[in-house]
């Protein structure tokens, strides 16, 4: 039980720009320049899937790079290779990318933006990781 435990903590970026940290920071780069209206949910989630490589995303997200922001937790569109939807203009979207290897590190970073009719305005976003 205690090793189950311990793999759910996530490590959140504290200054040392890792490998983990470097890809998650640039996953989420990739993410705010693909941001549109008419953007599609899956095409985000396979930026993020290509940045990454050679990681894969942090369990913790659930195969999500984001969602829309709302009354609930997690508002549609879910942005999963799963769902495909469209973003619209003027829509409110949390982008999250984490990455977790146990040599590289872990690193959890995420952004709110409004989609904007020429891309994403970021009105908050995780502080960046400190260069190497």
């Amino acid at each position: 039980m205690a090793g189950y435990w311990a793999d759910m903590f996530i490590t959140v970026n504290d200054g040392d720009a890792g490998p983990a940290s470097r890809h998650a920071e640039a996953a989420l780069d990739g993410l705010i320049a693909a941001v549109r209206p008419g953007a599609r949910s899956a095409g985000l989630h396979a930026v993020a899937a290509d940045v990454l490589r050679p990681f894969v995303l942090h369990p913790v997200l659930g195969e999500s790079v984001g969602h829309g922001i709302g009354l609930s937790l997690q508002e549609y569109p879910a942005f999963s290779g799963a769902e495909d939807a469209a973003l619209v203009e003027d829509g409110v979207y949390t982008l999250q990318v984490g990455v977790a290897d146990p040599k590289a590190g872990s690193a959890l970073v995420s952004a709110i933006v409004r989609n904007a009719r020429t891309g994403a305005e970021v009105l908050a976003r995780s502080p960046p990781v400190a260069a190497a």
